[in-house]
């Protein structure tokens, strides 16, 4: 192994030792707040709302898992997917604002 591939190695555990603790509690969290939010029984006038809210969590949770993954295994691709599932993540929660918003 070069000494290269052994500071890339010992970086990727050093962010894996680092990451793991904050996202499995973060993880921990995502899952509570949208099991929750499921199970919450929201005015009929905020369900798509409440829905996308959902789906913005839910998507969070996957692309951070996936973030993970390309941290432990260096695979472009699990970047890339994580990138795309965060940027959903964020725009189902901007439109799950602007909904709930314009129905007060």
């Amino acid at each position: 192994m070069s000494k290269v591939e052994q500071r890339l190695q010992w970086r990727r555990e050093k962010v894996r030792e680092l990451s793991i603790k904050g996202h499995t509690q973060r993880h921990a969290v995502l899952a509570l707040i949208s099991v929750l939010s499921a199970a919450f029984e929201a005015p009929q006038k905020y369900q798509e709302g409440l829905g996308l809210y959902i789906k913005s969590l839910n998507s969070e949770r996957a692309g951070y898992a996936l973030f993970r993954d390309y941290v432990e295994t260096g695979d472009p691709q699990l970047n890339e997917t994580s990138i795309d599932l965060l940027s959903n993540a964020t725009k189902y929660e901007l439109e799950s604002f602007n909904l709930i918003n314009t129905l007060r």
